[in-house]
This record gives structure tokens, sequence and C-alpha cells, in this order.
């Protein structure tokens, strides 16, 4: 995608492939009707409350004193870290919010399969 070629030409660190198909996904979200893909796209889930990285402060409080409040918090940090890294290589990445990043990533990987293409061996999402 051209938002994908942007990243890799300012040599914006990515720190997982599942960002790569994030990037290419919010590309084609914001293209609406224009996209192929729309059909596809405006099925996906609109938030992911059953997903720790949502949960609201009621949930997160029933949390305390369990390691999984230190992960929650990591990973938000780790993938904040990773969109800061992309805007400040390409700013206009900043189209898409933290919180359509983080929707993103969470759409891959829920959704990710291993596919074949080629000969090669990779990751995607299988729309049709």
């Amino acid at each position: 995608s051209a938002m994908c070629k942007l990243i890799t030409k300012a040599k914006a660190h990515v720190e997982s492939s599942h960002t790569w198909l994030a990037v290419y996904l919010l590309q084609e979200r914001a293209k609406g009707k224009g996209s192929f893909f729309e059909p596809y796209i405006s099925i996906l889930p609109e938030s992911f409350p059953t997903i720790p990285l949502f949960f609201t402060d009621k949930y997160l409080k029933m949390l305390k004193g369990s390691f999984s409040l230190g992960k929650i918090a990591r990973r938000l940090e780790h993938l904040r870290d990773e969109y800061n890294a992309i805007v400040a290589k390409v700013p206009s990445f900043k189209r898409h919010s933290l919180q359509d990043f983080i929707w993103a990533r969470l759409v891959i990987i829920t959704r990710i399969f291993g596919i074949t293409v080629n000969g090669v061996k990779t990751d995607g999402l299988v729309p049709y």
C-alpha cells in the first residue's frame, strides 16, 4: 500500500508483521465505499470490549493484584510506542488515531490466517 511504502522509505521502526496488515487495513477503511474490501471491513467489529486492552476501569479494577494489569499496561505501551515511531517518521499516518491503530492490530490478531502465496508462507486476512 502507499502508506506501507512511505513507512518503509522513512525507515520507521515496525516491530511486528501484523503492523503492516494493520496499516493496510486502516488505509482501506479510510477509503470507505471506494475500497474493494469495504464489504469485509464493514462487518468487522467496531470495538473489542472483551479484550483486556479495551477493558473499562470497572473491569480493570477487578484485576487488581494480578499480573494481568502489568501485562495490559506493557502491551498498550508497546503499541503506543510503535504508533508514535511511525508518526514520527511519517506524520501523515497521524490521520489514523492511536485507538484506530490498536483497533486494526486487534482485528489482525483475532482474524489472521497463515497462508502460502506462490510457495511463500505468510500471514493474511481472508475476507472472501
